[in-house]
């Protein structure tokens, strides 16, 4: 019995290590692409610039020109993939209504590592095979695919450790003009901030 014991100690004192190193590597790049969802989140105007301006690097023509040359359109678009795009309106609204649950902390209220959320547009992102993708966004009708993201409070909750950013999958439309679905896009898979855990290591 003291050995199936001392088994059980040694595979929770392993699952509990974890590379201080590794996390702060991680924090620190988690960080950064937080820092640049919210660098490319510009007034409608200047989001519209950069994002044309990509669309033509990509294909050599305008986000029209290649609509017009697929004979299809964003409000076909918006039609046929309603879940992942929305109104700027709509995702204060889903924001507003997050903040109104949570508005004495700011945050979600976690005894051990509470997460703040907040959404997000961006142009560029790198999915989960490491390479930056343009995504798609319904411009000229005020439609986009916003990123829920997270981040975690400092020194608002109780962890007895380290709170570390946990990842989680979402999947977008972005512009792909080598697709096989007959449109110059396809839904890839990325990696966003999800939630704080709290870690613990020992020495």
């Amino acid at each position: 019995m003291k050995y199936i014991c001392y088994i059980v100690f040694v595979f929770g004192l392993c699952a509990a290590l974890v590379n201080p190193q590794m996390n702060a590597q991680n924090q620190q790049g988690q960080d950064h692409m937080m820092q640049a969802a919210r660098m490319e989140d510009y007034n409608e105007a200047h989001f519209k610039q950069r994002l044309n301006s990509e669309v033509e690097r990509l294909s050599g023509q305008s986000t029209e020109q290649v609509f017009h040359r697929y004979r299809t359109s964003e409000h076909a678009i918006a039609e046929q993939y309603s879940g992942l795009f929305e109104t700027s309106e709509e995702t204060e609204v889903s924001q507003a209504v997050w903040d109104s649950k949570h508005q004495h902390q700011n945050h979600d209220c976690d005894r051990c590592c509470p997460t703040r959320v907040y959404h997000r547009r961006t142009i560029l992102l790198r999915n989960t095979r490491g390479q930056n993708k343009v995504l798609v966004h319904l411009s000229n009708i005020g439609k986009f695919q916003f990123l829920r993201h997270a981040e975690c409070v400092p020194g608002a909750g109780s962890c007895n450790g380290h709170c570390v950013m946990e990842m989680m999958s979402v999947y977008l439309m972005v512009w792909n003009l080598n697709s096989e679905t007959g449109l110059p896009f396809s839904i890839d898979r990325f990696e966003v901030p999800g939630y704080c855990s709290c870690k613990r290591w020992l020495p």
